[in-house]
C-alpha cells in the first residue's frame, strides 16, 4: 500500500510540474531588472581594516577601508558605518558594468569634512573585461562626504588593493585644492609622484627640483606624503602651500624581480618647488627584505 501511494503520489507530482513548466518557462523571458530595488547588505563577517582617516577638524567624521574592498563612512546620528562604494555615487561610464573596486587610500580636507579623496582601481571579471575595460588605479574626489565622487585625470597602473602601510593621499592643511598622491608602481612601470591643485579633480606629476628620478636599475616608489603645517606657508606653483613637505619612498632592485631594497625620505621646505634626500644612511641600511623602516610613518618635524 505505501508503494502505491507513493507511486500515485509522485505521479501527481509530475503532472503538476508538467502544468506549471510553460508558465514559468513563459516568466522567464520577461526582462524584470528595470523592477529590481538593489541596497547595500551586511556581510557580518570577521576581516582587517587596511586603513583609516578621520578628520581634523571634525573627530565625529570618520572614513576606513576593508579588506573587502570598500570605504566606509561613519554616520554619527545613527552611530554606524555605511558602505560608499554605491553605483549611485560614481560616474555612469565607472558603473556601466559590475565591477569590483579596492579603496586603497583616503584623505580629509582638514578645513573641510566634506571634502575627501579616494584612490580607487576598478576591475572587471574576464566575461565583461572585454566589452567594458577596466578602469586603472585613479583618485575620486568628493565634496559631500563620500555620497558622490567625481573621478580625476589619472590612469596609473599600480594597483592598492591589498595597501595596509598607510595614506597614500595627503591635503595640504593649509589649502584643501592642493594634495599629493605616491602611487605604488610597478616593475618597468614608474607611476611616481602626483600633485594636484584643483582640489582633487586633475593631477599632474611630480618631477624635477631634484626629485626621485628611476635608472635602468633601480625604481622609486613614492608612498607617504605628509605636510608641516605649522612651519610657515609660501607662493609656490600659483598657491599658497604649507611650506614643509616629506614624502616616504622605497627603492625596488630591477635587476632582482623589483624586490625591495631599501628606502626613505625626501624633503621640501619651499612648497615642492626643491626637494632634498634626508634619508639617515643607517635607517636605510636596515631595510632589506623586512623594510621595517621603509615602510613607517613620520612625524611632522621629519626625525
Amino acid at each position: 500500500m505505501n508503494r502505491q501511494f507513493k507511486l500515485r503520489d509522485g505521479i501527481s507530482c509530475l503532472a503538476i510540474a508538467a502544468l506549471f513548466i510553460p508558465v514559468l518557462c513563459r516568466a522567464q523571458d520577461q526582462d524584470l531588472s528595470a523592477q529590481y530595488t538593489w541596497a547595500p547588505v551586511k556581510i557580518g563577517a570577521g576581516g582587517w581594516m587596511r586603513g583609516m582617516a578621520v578628520s581634523p577638524s571634525d573627530p565625529t567624521r570618520m572614513y576606513a577601508r576593508g579588506d573587502v574592498e570598500n570605504l566606509y563612512r561613519w554616520n554619527n546620528a545613527a552611530q554606524t558605518w555605511v558602505p560608499t562604494k554605491l553605483a549611485s555615487a560614481f560616474p555612469s561610464n565607472i558603473t556601466a558594468a559590475p565591477a569590483n573596486a579596492g579603496a586603497g587610500a583616503i584623505a580629509i580636507d582638514a578645513n573641510n569634512p566634506d571634502h575627501i579623496l579616494v584612490a580607487y582601481q576598478f576591475s572587471e571579471s574576464p566575461d565583461l573585461s572585454a566589452t567594458s575595460p577596466n578602469i586603472n588605479l585613479n583618485v575620486y574626489a568628493s565634496s559631500d562626504g563620500g555620497v558622490t565622487f567625481k573621478a580625476g585625470n589619472l590612469s596609473l597602473s599600480g594597483t592598492l588593493s591589498s595597501e595596509t602601510t598607510g595614506e597614500r593621499l595627503a591635503f595640504d592643511p593649509n589649502n584643501g585644492k592642493v594634495a599629493y598622491f605616491g602611487s605604488p608602481g610597478a616593475q618597468g612601470a614608474t607611476d611616481g609622484l602626483y600633485r594636484t591643485m584643483h582640489g582633487g579633480l586633475t593631477w599632474t606629476q611630480v618631477t624635477g627640483g631634484g626629485y626621485l628620478t628611476d635608472t635602468s636599475t633601480v625604481r622609486y616608489e613614492s608612498q607617504l606624503p605628509r605636510f608641516d603645517g605649522n612651519n610657515g606657508t609660501i607662493k609656490a606653483n600659483g598657491q599658497v602651500v604649507s611650506s614643509t613637505i616629506y614624502i616616504t619612498y622605497i627603492t625596488h632592485d630591477e635587476t632582482n624581480a623589483d624586490a625591495v631594497s631599501g628606502g626613505g625620505v625626501i624633503r621640501s621646505s619651499d612648497g615642492g618647488q626643491i626637494w632634498t634626500d634626508v634619508t639617515d644612511a643607517a635607517a636605510n641600511n636596515k631595510c632589506g627584505s623586512t623594510a621595517q623602516l621603509c615602510w613607517s610613518t613620520i612625524y611632522s618635524d621629519g626625525n
